[in-house]
């Protein structure tokens, strides 16, 4: 048996109104920077037009076959990990791929048919499942949503359908509204100007991005493209305390929030490449004293102090005094 769809009649087709006032309402909700909490908004928005008893909102790569993440609302959280055990087999997944944006209807027989996808009624008795995969036209990024009913009737509807079909994109896209809206909300209320911050998933494919993020990432790694981090950033399974590494231009900390990772970059400023007497010898010579009253303060020969001030101009690109003191006032650089 197959999940084919069927080219909806006039009746299967949700009213345009309705659509239009559903899409407005889920954006308004999308709007707040509480990325879990729009997602139980719009299930439970979506909950009005199509009944179902607990949904998985998950998003994946094209590259591969698992889902990176999902959002798991009224279902066993476990779930994800039965759903990723045999993707390239499940026929769930496979038949929402093959047609991109289309709805799919799979009953309990169907389900029980395949050994990838009998756990669903067997395990979690789920007699029904509606699921759709689309892809985003620019990250090229997967979005998929799979709603389930643990009865056999009523069966979902050619309309239940066509109304997921129609409000997934916008679901898709409202989620990366919401996200945007978070990343904002944390940078107004905590991070200088000089940082950029990004979103991703568990995986560390990128799912947000601040402009400048992906040339501020090549400042340390030249040869990073994405979709995902750079391997020694990518977070260990399980792991969801806030690390800190350090490289040659940026230090980057990646901390967990609302089932994402956000990851923030942050130019290190010229004092943190000096050594502690470079350091101490370049902002004395930068407030004005001469060789020898830096010299003089610091406990140093004048030779040395000339000695730190050259690799202290090879460390910074500059080449005199006052080329030097902008360097070390420069806001963009300032602790």
């Amino acid at each position: 048996m197959r999940a084919q769809p069927i080219v909806p009649g006039v009746d299967d087709v949700p009213d345009g109104f309705a659509v239009s006032a559903s899409l407005l309402t889920l954006y308004r909700a999308a709007c707040q920077p509480d990325i879990t909490a729009f997602q139980a908004t719009a299930l439970r928005h979506l909950q009005g037009h199509v009944a179902f008893d607990g949904s998985i909102w998950g998003a994946g790569t094209s590259e591969g076959s698992r889902l990176n993440h999902a959002h798991v609302w009224q279902l066993d959280v476990g779930i994800l990990d039965l759903i990723n055990a045999d993707p390239e087999h499940n026929i769930v997944k496979c038949r929402c791929c093959t047609e991109l944006g289309v709805g799919h209807r799979f009953d309990g027989a169907m389900l029980r048919s395949h050994r990838s996808s009998a756990w669903m009624p067997e395990r979690y008795g789920f007699e029904q499942v509606l699921a759709i995969v689309t892809v985003d036209p620019v990250s090229k990024l997967l979005g998929s949503m799979g709603l389930v009913r643990r009865h056999a009737r009523p069966a979902f509807t050619d309309r239940d359908r066509r109304w997921l079909e129609l409000l997934m994109p916008h679901l898709q896209e409202m989620l990366n509204l919401s996200r945007l809206s978070h990343l904002l909300d944390v940078r107004g209320r905590r991070l200088p100007v000089q940082e950029r911050m990004a979103i991703t998933d568990a995986r560390g494919v990128l799912h947000i991005v601040e402009p400048g993020f992906a040339e501020m990432m090549r400042e340390e790694w030249p040869d990073w493209i994405g979709p995902r981090l750079p391997a020694c950033l990518q977070a260990l399974p399980g792991e969801t305390h806030v690390r800190r590494q350090v490289g040659t231009s940026l230090q980057v900390q990646i901390e967990g929030v609302a089932e994402k990772l956000l990851v923030r970059l942050r130019r290190r400023s010229p004092l943190e490449v000096l050594s502690p007497q470079e350091r101490a010898v370049s902002t004395a010579y930068a407030r004005g004293q001469s060789h020898k009253e830096v010299a003089r303060a610091l406990g140093l020969s004048p030779a040395t102090v000339r000695h730190h001030l050259r690799r202290v101009y090879a460390k910074l690109c500059v080449d005199d005094k006052a080329a030097l003191a902008q360097r070390l006032g420069d806001p963009v650089f300032a602790d």
